[in-house]
Parts: C-alpha cells; sequence; structure tokens
C-alpha cells in the first residue's frame, strides 16, 4: 500500500465518526478521547514496535498529518514521511484504533478548523535506555562548562526534531552564553511544535547483548 492508498483509506474511516449523537449531544461514551493528553496515552499504550523492525534495527520518525475542520470532526489523514513500510503500517494500526475512540469536543482542549501533525518516534538502544539529555547537561552546567552543554542539546535536538522540551532547555543554555537571537529562534520553535503537533508518541525497545564464555579443553 503506497502513501495515495494511506490517504484515502484513512480519509473514509475519520470522516465517516460522528462528534454528537443522534439527540445533538455527546454521550459519555461517545466523548471517548478529546484531549492531547487522552491522544497520548491512548497511543503509547496501543502502539508496540514492530518485531520486524526490531530484528532489522530500523527506527526513525513516522509523521501523519490531519485537519480537524469546523464542525470538530477529523477531515483527513495523510502520510507525511516514514522510513519504512512496517513502521507506517504499524502506525496506521494505532491510529485505527484511535479513531473508533477519538471525537473533538468543541472547546479549548483541541482548536478546531486546524491541521496537526502525529508524530510517531521510533528508537532502538543496546543495553541502556534513552539518554537523559537533562541530567548530562546539568553535570557540564554545575562546572560553568556551558559550550559542551549546549554541544550535547545541538545532538540531541538532531536525533529529536519534533521533542519541544529539547529546544525549550537548548534556549536557556544559549541564553546564558549570551545567544539571544539563538535562544529567541528555538523558543519559537518550540511555540510552533506546541501548535501543530497533536501527538508526540516515542515507542522505544532496548536491545540486551549477551557475554558468552567459550571454554577451552
Amino acid at each position: 500500500m503506497n502513501k495515495h492508498s494511506y490517504f484515502l483509506t484513512l480519509f473514509f474511516l475519520l470522516s465517516s465518526l460522528p462528534l454528537i449523537g443522534q439527540n445533538g449531544e455527546m454521550t459519555d461514551d461517545e466523548a471517548g478521547i478529546n484531549s492531547k493528553k487522552d491522544i497520548n496515552i491512548f497511543l503509547i499504550k496501543n502502539t508496540r514496535y514492530p518485531l520486524e523492525c526490531l530484528k532489522n534495527n530500523i527506527a526513525g520518525d513516522v509523521v501523519f498529518s490531519l485537519a480537524i475542520n469546523k464542525a470538530g470532526l477529523l477531515d483527513s489523514l495523510a502520510l507525511v514521511l516514514s522510513p519504512d513500510k512496517s513502521l507506517t503500517t504499524n502506525s496506521f494500526s494505532s491510529l485505527r484504533k484511535l479513531a473508533e475512540k477519538w471525537r473533538p469536543v468543541r472547546n479549548d482542549s483541541i482548536e478546531i478548523d486546524k491541521k496537526y501533525l502525529i508524530v510517531f518516534r521510533y528508537r532502538i538502544f543496546v543495553d541502556n535506555g534513552p539518554p537523559d539529555y537533562q541530567k548530562r547537561a546539568e553535570n557540564y552546567l554545575v562546572k560553568q562548562n556551558y559550550e559542551k552543554a549546549l554541544k550535547l542539546y545541538d545532538k540531541a535536538v538532531q536525533k529529536n526534531i519534533y521533542d519541544q522540551r529539547l529546544y525549550a532547555e537548548r534556549a536557556e543554555i544559549k541564553k546564558i552564553l549570551g545567544d539571544e537571537e539563538g535562544a529567541l529562534q528555538d523558543l519559537q520553535i518550540v511555540e510552533r511544535l506546541e501548535n501543530n503537533i497533536l501527538a508526540l508518541i516515542s515507542i522505544t525497545a532496548i536491545k540486551k547483548t549477551r557475554t558468552v564464555k567459550i571454554r577451552k579443553y
């Protein structure tokens, strides 16, 4: 299935879901998932790392765009980018589950008449979990080694371009170094990501290495 067929299938699936009940009021069951927090929690619980991708060390970001129209309905969903077909299919499956429960409401929790991104962030690590950039940076900051802290966040941002938290923390370091323009640029990115990303889902797998002792006879 190519990018265009994903768009058509998802468009039909999502646009067919009603926002309100037959009596014009939204019931508790129909309300379902209706906030950014709900969406993130649901997708985290319902997305697993594909075994095939684990075996082949396939990782990366799968990004979908969607629009919520003026009526508060999911209007369309399209694949923006993906490093691998299996990751795309896996993410698509999670979105289908979400579509069955998600009813955007007409309040400030989700802005209507707007396009958003949903990002699935697949990462594989060996032996240890994801790096704690904040903790490592704090060690440099205590020693007033701001340049090394900045380089650490530069590396983190390159690997996680949709993570607004990293940009915000890097902005603080740039302020300390007197780079007000650079800090402002990072804060503008934070605002843009906050406005445009509906969900950022991290799916992490940790591979363990084994040490085999060979006895000689």
